[in-house]
């Protein structure tokens, strides 16, 4: 199973499936990561601006290597443009739309999924805009 269910859902998924449990492996392997932040901020600002997520690019950076890599969830892919664009507004003008802020949303391809997060493994994407579809990815550092 990808993702983390609650077990009733499970159990349906189970069901539905014919899955018998006594040929299930069920690894629950959490999300505690010695790299990984899981911040959670309180919003100060109208959803629509944006400007809680202010703190994700520094003031003044010069180079994408001082943006910390970020997983950034939206609710939707409009919200998520809306974010990408917010934050390459905060951004020097010679880094806007370079790439280093990126939407990631099952509504992409294949191929354009692997290559973004190949990218951010690399550190060339430092934000990526989520929607659902990133949490069931595995990032080796």
């Amino acid at each position: 199973m990808l993702a983390t269910l609650p077990p009733r859902v499970q159990a349906d998924v189970l069901t539905k499936l014919e899955i018998r449990p006594k040929n299930l492996l069920h690894l629950n392997l959490g999300n505690d990561r010695k790299k990984v932040s899981l911040v959670m901020r309180a919003t100060h600002h109208f959803m629509n601006t944006y400007h809680d997520l202010d703190f994700i690019i520094p003031s003044n950076f010069r180079a994408i290597e001082q943006v910390k890599k970020t997983f950034v969830y939206a609710d939707n892919f409009a919200v998520a443009t809306g974010m990408e664009n917010h934050l390459y507004d905060l951004s020097p003008p010679e880094l806007q739309c370079t790439g280093f802020v990126r939407p990631y949303s099952a509504a992409f391809s294949v191929e354009y999924r692997k290559d973004v997060m190949e990218l951010f493994q690399r550190g060339v994407v430092r934000v990526l805009i989520c929607t659902d579809a990133a949490g069931m990815v595995s990032i080796i550092q």
